[in-house]
């Protein structure tokens, strides 16, 4: 499975909602949430990381603008 093929998992399982590729708003996360998880490969174990005086936790397993994102997107309930 691919990091876009898991990024893509994530997204429909964190909004409920399914991903369309031809959404911008979807396909920018998604690309968000792949990189980080390609660039995290080997440290998704850890509960926090330190690099060059930032630090990150991952007890929410993805960094606040990826979380902040995906809220949004999850948030938006149609009303009739």
């Amino acid at each position: 499975m691919t990091y876009e093929e898991k990024a893509q998992a994530y997204f429909e399982l964190y909004t409920r909602l399914t991903y369309d590729a031809t959404n911008i708003k979807h396909k920018v996360v998604v690309a968000d949430i792949a990189q980080y998880l390609a660039n995290t490969s080997d440290n998704l174990g850890l509960q926090s990381i330190s690099l060059n005086g930032i630090s990150e936790s991952n007890m929410s397993m993805f960094p606040d603008f990826i979380t902040k994102a995906l809220d949004k997107l999850a948030k938006k309930v149609k009303f009739l």
